[in-house]
């Protein structure tokens, strides 16, 4: 079996027999997403309603509740993909359903759906083996081109490039940043970053609005800036969900900053390997699948 005898979900098992590829998944599906931008004359910003049109799908946008289903209706494919999320996340998201495709045809399945597409599965070697994070992996293939990125993976990362790139390719700035940083081969990790209270601290807080006093005092809990989730590349260190920024840590304030934040010094978010770091990072509000408006900070660290 592939990958060391690995435990991987049945799908995925399917899409390797299928193919009767005996390497690594994430090897097979970026194979399938080049020959699909070969197929297409991938030219960039990729098409995408034409690679759906290749892979025999049709595409339709609407106020979907899902952001994003894959089903065989009418003797086809038909992807929906919801207008609730920006152009560029709707972008990703499509990508991501054209994925969904190898998968379905292969096992002879006929729905998928994904309440919520992010882009940002990369963290534990087991969790490449899952139909989800292969399709996200697909998706970076198909929708930011390694031919097309290579430039901007030259020299230190910042969120500055990222934008360009996702302007270059129509894609998310997360997106992109995620690409460069999985092409680059430094030693990196992308986060962002809300401000909000930890999980314990949420409820220190309903218990106290409840009546529930666990302290003689009134609760006053200041929101700290905090990881909402990161992915780290080629060793850097894990960075956990809700590890909050250092106080006296310059990115603490990004939030409240509109320009760009570059400095090198300690974040806390390295917990007791926290050293100093090269941190880019910038403010990007954005308008979640629920159509409300959240702060938010993209970093890079490395």
């Amino acid at each position: 079996m592939a990958n060391g005898g690995s435990s991987i979900e049945h799908s995925v098992k399917k899409l390797l027999e299928a193919h009767s590829f005996n390497g690594r998944p994430e090897d097979l599906i970026r194979q399938l997403n080049r020959k699909l931008l070969a197929d297409i004359d991938g030219s960039v910003p990729v098409d995408l309603s034409v690679a759906a049109s290749f892979a025999q799908a049709h595409v339709s946008h609407g106020d979907f509740v899902e952001e994003g289903s894959v089903r065989w209706e009418a003797d086809r494919f038909q992807i929906r993909i919801s207008t609730r999320v920006g152009e560029r996340r709707q972008r990703f998201t499509l990508a991501h359903e054209i994925n969904h495709l190898f998968f379905l045809r292969a096992s002879k399945e006929t729905v998928r759906t994904d309440l919520k597409i992010d882009g940002t599965s990369r963290s534990t070697k087991s969790e490449w083996l899952t139909e989800e994070l292969l399709c996200d992996i697909g998706a970076s293939e198909l929708l930011l081109p390694l031919e097309t990125m290579q430039p901007f993976c030259v020299g230190e990362p910042s969120i500055e490039i990222a934008m360009g790139a996702a302007q270059a390719v129509e894609a998310s700035v997360e997106a992109a940043l995620l690409r460069m940083l999985d092409l680059g081969g430094r030693k990196a990790a992308m986060v962002f970053l809300e401000r909000k209270l930890k999980p314990t601290e949420i409820q220190m807080a309903e218990a106290d609005k409840q009546g529930n006093k666990l302290f003689d005092l009134p609760l006053s809990i200041a929101p700290k800036l905090r990881v909402r989730y990161a992915a780290s590349f080629n060793g850097f260190p894990h960075i956990p969900k809700d590890k909050s920024v250092a106080d006296d840590c310059p990115l603490s304030t990004a939030d409240e900053q509109g320009a760009d934040i570059e400095f090198r010094g300690l974040t806390g978010l390295l917990g007791r390997s926290d050293r100093a770091v090269q941190v880019s990072a910038r403010s990007m509000p954005f308008v979640d699948s629920d159509g409300q408006k959240r702060d938010r900070v993209l970093a890079v660290l490395f």
